[in-house]
């Protein structure tokens, strides 16, 4: 469990969570969210779904309070012009955030631009032709080649390793998943360059895949000029304590500044 919260140049932080039966009734986690977090919980049809995500939300605010040394109902968050979400009057600390399934992932860095996406690994049918849809020919070929047992697994790969690099962009689904490839995501762990459409590295792109239970494949996306320190942590919502903030630290003075 990490105790300073503190980010140098570099660093991203992957917190996974899930989500815990309940604990919208049990601590009044609702009382965290803004207005517009409840309306939206409430289009949802049923009450499992309301919750699930009510929890997602009071997740990301707790831990983003951590570094930001605020409550968690006190973060604001902003929108940017194809729906990339950012916390408002802090241009230092970055965030990405994704759920699927109950898994939750949320990867912070200072500065650093980022995009994370988790999703379950689940049976796609006709996935061959999803594939020529919303991949590059060498990408669907390489997917067509693997076995019928990998090519669940595989799919999902290169499905989080895209969304994570247009939700890293901020250009989100506006940007067609064919205009750039990602080498190798067929391969169990590691990282790649994204590769666009002329062939070259895009602008210092890469994309890690992250360690998660066997059900879930997971995806960083960042173009830091140097290979980053990762550091991934489990989090409850024991773990939150307010008496851990001290208001006389702020995260500007913690942050690197670039």
């Amino acid at each position: 469990m990490l105790r300073n919260w503190h980010l140098s140049k570099g660093d991203i932080h992957i917190w996974s969570f899930r989500r815990q039966p309940g604990a919208i009734a049990s601590r009044q986690l609702k009382t965290w969210l803004s207005s517009d977090e409840l309306e939206r919980a409430n289009r949802f049809v049923t009450q499992e779904l309301q919750e699930g995500f009510m929890c997602s939300r009071a997740y990301l605010r707790a831990v983003l309070s951590k570094y930001l040394f605020v409550h968690p109902a006190d973060v604001v968050f902003k929108l940017g012009l194809y729906g990339k979400p950012s916390i408002a009057n802090e241009e230092r600390l970055r965030f990405s955030f994704s759920h699927s399934g109950g898994m939750n992932l949320l990867a912070v860095s200072a500065h650093a631009d980022l995009g994370v996406d988790v999703e379950k690994i689940r049976t796609v049918p006709n996935i061959n032709e999803i594939a020529l849809r919303v991949c590059q020919t060498d990408e669907a070929m390489a997917l067509n080649s693997l076995a019928d047992d990998q090519k669940q697994e595989a799919f999902f790969r290169l499905w989080t390793a895209k969304e994570a690099f247009v939700k890293a962009t901020g250009q989100g689904l506006s940007r067609s998943f064919q205009s750039f490839s990602v080498p190798s995501f067929h391969f169990q762990n590691g990282c790649t360059a994204i590769i666009d459409e002329a062939g070259e590295s895009s602008s210092g792109w890469r994309v890690h895949w992250l360690n998660t239970s066997g059900c879930y494949a997971a995806a960083l996306a960042e173009n830091l000029s140097d290979r980053p320190t990762i550091s991934a942590f489990d989090w409850h919502i024991d773990d939150f304590q307010y008496a851990d903030l001290d208001p006389h630290e702020q995260f500007l003075e913690r942050a690197a500044v670039v």
